[in-house]
């Protein structure tokens, strides 16, 4: 007999087939059943035959485990195709719980494609039916599910009061495995809250419940689990073990998207080690595997992964193109919480390159993701402290930039008044000495009476060239300074287009009385604008500002 499923690569294990099931009840225990086998790592054959079934509910089980199967493959759309194909034999009100089950797979293949919004009509359907039937492990199945959606849109208060109240119900009915599934999400939940005691109390939980309770998916899980745990405190050697160990459980089973989901978690360890070049060729293996079975969200990881590979290796260019590429699924799948963290990293990438018009842009782009997460029943003291961080200092810069950039552009316009008012009293005076030594030449009388007055011409005329010469050296000064400006913000990136010019005149020898005045500004701004060169410099107090700047 053959697997009709080519990449569901496990041992073939042949155990009696239940009796094909005819009644809603005995269908929902065979489907169990056969879900338990394949979460356990069996390879089921037989399925194919009961989607021929004339019996509706017979035909419908067939096309659910079917599904399944693809499901467990990370064939989510085939799988989604599949649970229609089951959803359009069960018409009649009696298989409202069988279709629950129907409507409960097709909400995790929509979660695990990133389609938000199918994913909650069909748990929230799963909860309905569970409570109208008083069916407490069909009510808490989909809200493990509308759990992790709340968990994947940031919403994390709401995801952690869904996950208990459904851990409550699996708990009172004996469920293991969905008690340790649970348990492990929690721990999820509270490692990116940042609480690292809670989220290794709910793994010690899980791990004493496994003991117990044989499944190899739910071991699989607690140990990549655990490997976040360990990668979260920076011990990136013993999350590898993890990793390593629930990646090979993970093959066994089959489940090519938790294969690649591991190595992306495997990835970013061996780049906090250092070997980020091996750990971006992971990442990219992991992605092909995202694309070939449409697993958007985590396509997205992928894409963000590459990208701090790039990042590390400092080329910023390849960086920002995969982040782009994330920016882009996080927006397509409405992924909020992914939203906040990739323009958080754009805008921390774009600041670094001191292009704060974009670096606002993301920021802004940050900050409105993180409002509509909380607006979802986040609270603010609740949000991702860090990003959060990250973004209001980059809003911070770049408003700053804004600012410089405004007394930048009054600077220059100041300082090219000065230079037009510069040259015109050069020409002013030039025209007046002029004028007054051709007056002197032919126009006063040599008489003696006139003697006083001829001196007072030769007065004037003497004045004007001083003037003249006051004025041919102030516009010579003023390219020089600028120049010299210029060249001190090109060494010094703290100086700002004034304290530059300060640095200047400083460096030429004017007095802080002096710069004011040529300045306009009073002799406390000037300064403070020298403490503040002190400061960009590191100039100690007891070394001259006026050596230290020649020393540049």
């Amino acid at each position: 007999m053959r697997n009709s499923f080519g990449n569901f690569r496990m041992a073939l294990v042949f155990f009696a087939m239940p009796k094909q099931p005819t009644t809603v009840q005995h269908a929902i225990e065979y489907y169990r059943n056969i879900a338990l086998q394949l979460r356990n790592g069996q390879t089921i054959v037989g399925i194919d035959e009961l989607a021929d079934s004339p019996r509706p509910i017979t035909r419908a089980v067939g096309h659910l485990c079917s599904g399944y199967c693809h499901h467990i493959a990370g064939e989510f759309r085939q799988a989604l195709a599949l649970y229609q194909q089951s959803c359009a034999v069960l018409r009649s009100p009696s298989h409202d719980l069988l279709l629950a089950l129907v409507h409960d797979a097709m909400a995790w293949s929509y979660l695990y494609l990133g389609n938000y919004d199918q994913c909650i009509t069909h748990a929230l359907e799963v909860v309905r039916v569970g409570q109208l039937y008083s069916n407490d492990r069909c009510e808490a199945s989909g809200l493990a599910c509308v759990a992790q959606v709340y968990a994947s849109l940031g919403a994390l208060q709401k995801a952690r009061r869904t996950m208990e109240r459904a851990l409550a119900i699996f708990q009172r009915l004996g469920l293991h495995g969905n008690v340790i599934s649970t348990l492990s999400n929690l721990a999820t939940l509270a490692g990116t809250e940042g609480k690292r005691l809670e989220q290794r109390q709910l793994l010690d939980e899980a791990f004493r419940r496994l003991e117990a309770h044989t499944d190899a998916t739910s071991q699989a899980s607690l140990l990549r689990s655990d490997g976040t745990w360990y990668a979260a405190g920076g011990d990136s050697s013993e999350a590898l073990k993890r990793y390593e160990m629930a990646e090979e459980l993970f093959q066994r089973l089959g489940n090519r998207n938790a294969v690649a989901e591991v190595q992306i978690e495997r990835a970013a360890a061996l780049m906090r080690m250092g070997a980020w070049r091996k750990g971006e060729e992971l990442a990219r293996a992991a992605r092909t595997i995202f694309r070939e079975t449409a697993h958007r969200r985590f396509e997205g990881h992928a894409e963000q992964t590459i990208a701090y590979a790039w990042y590390l290796a400092g080329n910023t260019t390849r960086c920002l193109k995969h982040l782009r590429v994330a920016e882009r699924i996080a927006h397509d799948i409405g992924a909020r919480a992914d939203v906040v963290e990739v323009s958080a990293a754009m805008a921390e990438i774009y600041a670094e390159q001191k292009d704060y018009q974009r670096a606002y842009k993301h920021a802004l782009e940050a900050m409105a993701a993180q409002r509509s997460i909380d607006r979802e029943g986040r609270s603010e003291g609740e949000a991702d402290a860090e990003i959060v961080t990250h973004v209001e200092r980059y809003l911070e810069q770049a408003e700053h930039h804004r600012r410089v950039t405004a007394d930048l552009r009054r600077a220059i316009a100041a300082a090219e008044r000065q230079r037009d008012d510069a040259a015109h009293q050069v020409e002013q005076y030039r025209l007046l000495v002029e004028t007054l030594e051709k007056l002197a030449r032919g126009g006063i009388p040599r008489q003696p009476s006139n003697a006083t007055l001829a001196k007072e011409f030769v007065g004037v005329i003497a004045a004007y060239r001083t003037h003249l010469q006051g004025a041919t050296l102030v516009r010579d000064t003023h390219d020089t300074l600028e120049q010299r400006a210029s060249e001190l913000r090109k060494r010094h990136q703290g100086l700002t287009a004034a304290t530059a010019r300060v640095a200047a005149m400083v460096q030429a020898g004017m007095t802080t009385k002096d710069i004011a005045i040529v300045q306009r500004v009073s002799t406390r701004t000037v300064e403070h604008q020298r403490l503040h060169i002190r400061k960009v410099l590191s100039v100690p107090p007891d070394v001259d500002l006026v050596d230290a700047l020649r020393g540049c």
